[in-house]
């Protein structure tokens, strides 16, 4: 974390802390911890919450659909000719027969998935509008702005997204009850993902500086980490050469837990 001897020891909490933090978060929320700070988290939750309708509603019609598959969609304007063709009275369906509209529709409705029979107007009706929607949320300039490089179109991982946001405002909120959180958070939110991942891995090592009695708290405050520890390792080599001395093994059942714990953390 870029953390040197001079750290304040009472200090260290919220790096133990950012550890176990670090640990929760799942690997495709990792890229976008230190992406977007200063995004509109309103403005993001808005087009957020409009891709989630469009991307299920645009599941619904596939699954309709499935011979279709994931190509794009045609034309808005090709399928709602085809709604107008069937649309027509008696004798505007002979002209169309005539002209070859029919056959062109007949031809689009069984390209797009109608395999069962034609569909009705109103369900292409419905089609339409659902391209129309989409490829006006492409279109969204507002929502480029808003998420700059990271703007990928219907293809923007906006969950992967949405994680990062929450875990970065969960981290932000956790970590500012300690001494010292804020700078601790701005380290940890400027991490990159192989960063982040390696902070996680000393999650147990953070859980077992956290576990450190009061009592033994005593000597924190704002003398340097590499101080407190340096304390620490000469304790515990004083009291491992008695230990040694103690042949009998009369000592046997000193407790060592908390410099292991301080030095180990």
């Amino acid at each position: 974390m870029g953390i040197d001897g001079a750290f304040p020891s009472k200090d260290f909490d919220a790096v133990a802390m950012s550890a176990q933090m670090a640990f929760e978060i799942a690997p495709q929320h990792r890229p976008w911890i230190g992406k977007l700070l200063d995004v509109d988290e309103a403005g993001f939750a808005t087009a957020h919450s409009r891709w989630s309708d469009l991307a299920a509603a645009d599941y619904e019609w596939r699954q309709r659909l499935k011979p279709y598959g994931p190509t794009r969609w045609p034309p808005a304007f090709e399928i709602e000719t085809a709604a107008e063709i069937l649309r027509k009275g008696p004798l505007g369906k002979v002209l169309a027969v005539l002209t070859g509209s029919t056959r062109a529709a007949r031809k689009l409705t069984l390209r797009l998935g109608f395999h069962d029979g034609p569909p009705t107007p109103e369900e292409l009706d419905q089609l339409v509008s659902h391209i129309r929607e989409l490829v006006e949320f492409e279109d969204d300039k507002e929502i480029a702005l808003l998420l700059g490089a990271a703007w990928q179109g219907l293809g923007t991982p906006f969950q992967e997204i949405a994680g990062g946001i929450m875990k970065r405002g969960f981290i932000r909120g956790i970590l500012a009850e300690f001494p010292g959180g804020d700078r601790v958070a701005t380290r940890v939110l400027s991490m990159t993902p192989d960063e982040l991942a390696a902070l996680g891995e000393l999650a147990p090592a953070g859980q077992m500086f956290r576990a450190i009695g009061d009592e033994h708290r005593a000597r924190f405050g704002d003398r340097p980490i590499r101080l407190v520890v340096s304390e620490v390792r000469a304790e515990i080599s004083a009291l491992q050469s008695l230990l040694d001395a103690d042949r009998d093994r009369v000592l046997v059942g000193v407790d060592l837990s908390y410099g292991q714990k301080l030095v180990t953390a």
